[in-house]
């Protein structure tokens, strides 16, 4: 034990005077900085402190990208008039039409900046310490799904679907784009229920959410053909406005629901009440010493309703002589008393507990102190 505690105490004394010879071989020049002291009192902002907490704050934001779609439908609209001014070749960036618009490179960095908030709830939520299930990797699919969103508006992912799937067609009569389009609304409907679930707890962001599913749900009826517009109304304009309208509510949804996970994390807002299953009311148990201090009388032999008596004497009670009648009068009282009590004494032994051979064996020995008796 002396070695083992002679060997770290050598260790520990190399180590500190690496240190000492350390410090002694810096130069001043790595000291020397060129801000004030003051600046190491400067805190660092964290990522929460970028998440708007005031509802003025969401109203500006939601209401700046109204603004930002439409204008941009404005100069769709007029495009012709400006295309008299500069060739329509150098009007790329407001047609809608175009791969290259702005509007494509909007929804982009407005669904961007959705899966970074999304990201950020997924590092609080993992942090619920009542969450056995792990809901909270969902949010890690829901990150995964914007920016594979992001990245479409751009590259236009969504093509390469059909081509992906061209195998399966062998066995069904569906085309690639329907296939494509079922498995597609199949994984987004299941994505969509369960970030319902998980926002339920604030009714702002899940009725953003509904609406943001409603707007891109109508977005790709529209580009499928599916909704037919009537004449007049630019399919186009729809269109992306569906879009993009889509994409700024699924952005101001997730935004109110990690507000709610901050001031749930701060203690800000109340619980949950849950709800308490009924339970049958079981039947109270018969108490055992109320049980044992109720006795049962024997039964009573019954009693004739009508009298049995008869005036009719017997010749042999009148041939006796009378002075004999009051000493049979007190034998018989004296049998029925010992009777009497020897019944209670019968009564009053407990036989639940002696075997059967013990019992025949009371009987007989009751039977004999009668008949002695007698």
């Amino acid at each position: 034990m002396s070695l083992r505690q002679n060997r770290r105490r050598r260790v520990l004394t190399d180590e500190s005077a690496s240190i000492d010879f350390a410090e002694t071989q810096r130069t001043p020049q790595s000291t020397t900085t060129s801000y004030a002291p003051a600046v190491e009192r400067v805190q660092v902002r964290r990522v929460l402190d970028l998440l708007p907490m005031r509802y003025r704050t969401l109203v500006l934001l939601f209401a700046g990208g109204v603004t930002v779609i439409a204008g941009l439908e404005v100069l769709h609209v007029w495009l012709p008039e400006i295309a008299r001014l500069t060739p329509i070749e150098n009007l790329t960036a407001i047609d809608l039409a175009s791969g290259r618009c702005v509007a494509n490179w909007f929804s982009s960095c407005l669904v961007g900046v959705t899966a970074l908030v999304g990201l950020l709830i997924y590092a609080l939520r993992r942090q619920r310490v009542d969450d056995y299930h792990g809901r909270y990797r969902l949010w890690l699919w829901t990150v995964a799904a914007l920016l594979a969103m992001s990245v479409d508006e751009i590259a236009e992912l969504h093509r390469l679907g059909p081509a992906v799937l061209s195998w399966a067609t062998v066995w069904c009569t569906l085309t690639e784009a329907q296939l494509w389009g079922i498995v597609a609304g199949i994984a987004a409907g299941v994505l969509v229920l369960r970030l319902l679930f998980e926002m339920r707890d604030s009714k702002l962001s899940l009725a953003a959410l509904v609406a943001a599913t409603a707007c891109l749900t109508g977005e790709a009826a529209l580009e499928h053909g599916w909704i037919s517009v009537t004449e007049g109304l630019n399919s186009i304009v729809l269109a992306s406005s569906l879009r993009m309208t889509g994409h700024l509510l699924l952005f101001f949804a997730l935004m109110v629901y990690a507000r709610h996970v901050v001031r749930d994390v701060a203690g800000l807002v109340p619980a949950r009440e849950r709800k308490v299953k009924r339970r049958k009311a079981s039947k109270p148990a018969p108490d055992k010493e109320a049980a044992a201090s109720v006795s049962v009388d024997q039964a009573h032999k019954p009693r004739p309703h009508f009298s049995t008596s008869s005036d009719l004497k017997s010749v042999r009670d009148d041939d006796e002589p009378r002075s004999s009648q009051p000493a049979r009068g007190v034998a018989t009282a004296t049998r029925s008393a010992t009777a009497t009590a020897r019944e209670e004494v019968a009564t009053a032994v407990d036989t639940r507990g002696m075997t059967r051979a013990e019992r025949k064996r009371l009987r007989r020995q009751m039977k004999q102190d009668q008949d002695s008796d007698d």
